[in-house]
C-alpha cells in the first residue's frame, strides 16, 4: 500500500491543486504501480499484457515500472509526463532487459521520432480509455473506487490540456514562443516549463525540415538530431534545451576529420535573441593568460581574427558602421543593429553576438519569416570558416 499512500493525498486537494500533483511523474507511476498489482486485470486493457497476479517494481534500473509475473519480468514502461520522449534512452533500456517481450512508452505526448525495435507507445489519453474499459467491466472494492474514479478523470484532464497545449503542429500555428501564449493557466498546474520545452522541441524539429528546404542544394548538410543516425560526413547537430527557463534551440556545423582542438561556430536561438557563437580551447588558452577585461578583450579580438572568426560574429563584411561600431550583418536585408559592446562573453571560452528577433518585420530586428534562410547562409559561412581554421589554427599558439 505504500504507493498508494504516496499518490492518494491529491484526494484532499482542490481541482488546481490536483491537476499541479497530475504533472509529477514520480505521482502517476506509483499509483499505476499500486493499481495493477491491485487489479492486474487492468494491464490487459492498458498494455495487451495478460497476467493473474504480479509484483510491480519502481526505478529499477532506472526504469519507471518493470512488471513481473512471478520471478520473470514481462513488461517494462518508461512514463513520460513532463519531458519529451528520448529516443536514445529508450535504445539503452532494452539491453537492461533484453528478454521482456513488451516495452512500452507511456506519454503525454506523441514521439516525433520512429520508436526502436519492440517498443510501443501508450497515450495518456489511451491510458484513460484503457481504464475506463477496465472499470467498467471489473469489481473495484469500495474502498478503491473513488481512488480509481479521481484518477481516470485526472488523468482525462491531463491529456486534454496535452492535445491543446503540446501538440507541435499547434505550437507551430502559434509561432512557437515568439508570439504571446497562454501560459498563465500552465503556470497554476505545474505545466509551463513542459509547454516551454515542448516549443523548443518544435521549433528544432521546424528548423531540420525548413534549412535545407531554403539552402535548395543537395549538397546542404543535414541537420541531425539526439534522435538521428550518427552522421559520417559533415553535418549540423541541432538540439533544443530549457536555458534559464527560457526556450533554446542551438544548431553547430561540424566537421568529421576536425579534431577537437579548434574553435566551434554555433548559432543558437534563446528568447527572442539570435545569436552567433564562437567557442573552443584556443578561446580558453586566450582567457586564461590575463584577468583583466580589456585585455581580455584585444587577446580575444586577435585570437578571433587570426582564424577569420570575427566575420562570424558580425557578418561576411568585418566592417565598421559610420559611428565606428561594428554591427551584426545581416544576409538578407544587410540590416545593421548597433551592439551594446564589441563582443559579450559567456564562460571563459566562449564569446558571442546577437541581433533580436521580431514576429513581425521589425527596423534591427531578424524577422521570423526569414529565419530558416539567414540560418542557411550562416551555416554555409560557418564550414568555410571551420576549414579556413583548421588550415591556421598552428597560428593561435603564437598569440
Amino acid at each position: 500500500m505504500s504507493a498508494l499512500r504516496n499518490s492518494i493525498t491529491w484526494l484532499e486537494t482542490s481541482p488546481m491543486q490536483r491537476m499541479s500533483l497530475g504533472s509529477r511523474e514520480l505521482f502517476h507511476s506509483d499509483f499505476l504501480s499500486w493499481l495493477f498489482e491491485e487489479y492486474p486485470r487492468a494491464l490487459a486493457h492498458v498494455f495487451d499484457l495478460t497476467v493473474k497476479e504480479c509484483k510491480v517494481a519502481r526505478e529499477e534500473q532506472n526504469i519507471d515500472l518493470v512488471v513481473r509475473d512471478g520471478e520473470t519480468p514481462v513488461l517494462i514502461v518508461e512514463n513520460k509526463v513532463k519531458s519529451y520522449p528520448d529516443f536514445a534512452q529508450l535504445q539503452r533500456y532494452s539491453t537492461r532487459f533484453p528478454d521482456v517481450d513488451k516495452r512500452y512508452l507511456l506519454t503525454l505526448v506523441p514521439p516525433s521520432f520512429a520508436m526502436p525495435k519492440g517498443w510501443k507507445t501508450v497515450l495518456y489519453k489511451d491510458l484513460a480509455v484503457g481504464l475506463q474499459r477496465w472499470f467498467e467491466a471489473s469489481h473495484v472494492s469500495s474502498e478503491h473506487r473513488q481512488y480509481v474514479v479521481d484518477y481516470m478523470t485526472l488523468v482525462d484532464h491531463l491529456a486534454t490540456v496535452a492535445e491543446e497545449c503540446f501538440d507541435p503542429v499547434k505550437i507551430r500555428e502559434n509561432n512557437f514562443w515568439f508570439q504571446g501564449n497562454r501560459i498563465q493557466f500552465l503556470e497554476k498546474v505545474g505545466f509551463s516549463q513542459t509547454l516551454q520545452k515542448f516549443q523548443a522541441m518544435a521549433f528544432r524539429d521546424y528548423l531540420k525540415q525548413a534549412v535545407p528546404a531554403e539552402a535548395a542544394s543537395i549538397a546542404f548538410p543535414a541537420l541531425i538530431s539526439n534522435d538521428d543516425a550518427a552522421p559520417e560526413e559533415h553535418h549540423v547537430k541541432v538540439w533544443s534545451a530549457l536555458f534559464n527557463n527560457t526556450p533554446c534551440v542551438t544548431l553547430e556545423p561540424v566537421l568529421a576529420d576536425l579534431g577537437s582542438e579548434g574553435l566551434r561556430f554555433e548559432i543558437q536561438i534563446q528568447g527572442q535573441q539570435y545569436r552567433r557563437l564562437v567557442a573552443g580551447p584556443p578561446l580558453r588558452n586566450v582567457v586564461s593568460r590575463t584577468t583583466s577585461r580589456t585585455e581580455k578583450s584585444e587577446l580575444t579580438w586577435a585570437c578571433l581574427e587570426a582564424s577569420g572568426a570575427d566575420s562570424w560574429l558580425f557578418g561576411r563584411e568585418r566592417t565598421l558602421a559610420p559611428d565606428g561600431n561594428r554591427s551584426f550583418m545581416l544576409d538578407e536585408a544587410m540590416m545593421r543593429s548597433k551592439m551594446r559592446s564589441d563582443l559579450c562573453f559567456y564562460k571563459p571560452d566562449v564569446v558571442y553576438q546577437y541581433i533580436d528577433i521580431a514576429h513581425e518585420n521589425d527596423l534591427g530586428a531578424l524577422s521570423l519569416k526569414t529565419l530558416p534562410l539567414q540560418i542557411s547562409r550562416d551555416i554555409e559561412l560557418a564550414f568555410g570558416l571551420l576549414r579556413h581554421t583548421e588550415a591556421t589554427k598552428n597560428s593561435w599558439g603564437h598569440l
